[in-house]
């Protein structure tokens, strides 16, 4: 099974119809599946254990991309989008695994930078509908 570098794992966002354009400036990428428990736990639950049931909780997705700030369209794009609280179809590629396409709303965004260094920039986005994955 071949390993994966992490430059590979890619966000992009949405600019025209179906084209898609990286969010430049990134260095560290992460991406969160999540489903909401649904607990069922009762009295009548065996050794007092919970029980979840399975099926029925809400599922969500967060991504996250942090890095180097860069005066680039996609990420003016992404900040617009922030500003007015505007949900925008995004793009995340997670090599050998999927692609999933989907809207999103950027749910933070955070800017530092020390006198000496670069200018970063971190940007978390939530899953806002259903997502389209596609396996590869």
């Amino acid at each position: 099974m071949p390993a994966f570098a992490g430059k590979d794992l890619v966000i992009l966002v949405n600019t025209t119809g179906s084209t898609f354009a990286p969010i430049m400036g990134l260095r560290t990428k992460s991406v969160d599946f999540g489903t909401q428990q649904v607990d069922v736990t009762n009295s009548d639950s065996i050794g007092r254990w919970r029980e979840l049931l399975g099926g029925a909780g809400v599922n969500s997705m967060n991504f996250k991309g942090q890095g180097v700030f860069q005066d680039d369209p996609a990420f003016n794009s992404t900040f617009d989008a922030y500003i007015g609280g505007v949900i925008k179809t995004y793009q995340v590629i997670i090599p050998g695994l999927a692609q999933i396409i989907g809207q999103f709303l950027v749910s933070d965004m955070n800017f530092a930078g020390q006198y000496n260094a670069e200018l970063t920039a971190d940007v978390t986005f939530a899953s806002a509908a259903a997502l389209t994955i596609q396996r590869y």
